[in-house]
């Protein structure tokens, strides 16, 4: 028996990498149809980075789980440093709001 099975995986990470980079780009078209409210303020220009950097994570995470042919240990690797750079760059823009 395998703990990881990157083939149990494969058709979530394909339905959560469509619905990030869809989300991400409508975020995207958002900001810049509303340029001049986001470059006023500090606290909207925080929170629109930080819903980039959730959504991106999200994209990133999915397509380290497609990554064909690796192993389970690299994966976990790579989810984990997703994790705490997300972890990171959200607390650094809540903490200048």
């Amino acid at each position: 028996m395998v703990a990881f099975d990157a083939g149990s995986w494969s058709d979530f990470a394909l339905a959560q990498l469509g619905a990030s980079a869809a989300l991400l780009g409508l975020v995207f078209v958002g900001i810049s149809i509303n340029l001049k409210e986001f470059v006023g303020t500090r606290v909207l220009v925080n929170r629109a980075l930080e819903a980039i950097v959730l959504l991106a994570s999200v994209l990133m995470t999915a397509t380290a789980v497609l990554i064909p042919a690796q192993s389970g240990d690299a994966c976990a690797i790579e989810i984990i440093g997703v994790g705490v750079v997300t972890s990171l760059v959200v607390l650094r823009l809540q903490s200048g709001v």
